[in-house]
């Protein structure tokens, strides 16, 4: 590579992760929503009993979802099934 070729080569800047690495977090409505239902129904994020109730009922209408997280979620959401709070 000679010195023309380095000049236009962009150096990394420290602390900034490539555009070819990074995760793509896209301010997409539908994962935004994904991402607060499992907060709340995991308790990572504090919310109202009916805040909590929605993200499990939200869990329940995408098995596709929660087919994808640790087996609790289905097991919970089947016992709220039972229990008469989501449908």
């Amino acid at each position: 590579m000679d010195v023309s070729e380095e000049k236009d080569k962009q150096a990394p800047v420290e602390g900034f992760i490539e555009l070819a690495d990074r995760d793509f977090l896209i301010d997409d409505p539908d994962r935004i929503v994904q991402y607060r239902a499992v907060a709340l129904a995991e308790g990572l994020e504090e919310g109202t009993e009916d805040q909590v109730l929605w993200a499990w009922q939200w869990l329940s209408d995408h098995p596709e979802i929660t087919n994808q997280l640790q087996g609790w979620f289905a097991r919970r959401v089947a016992e709220l099934r039972s229990m008469g709070r989501i449908k």
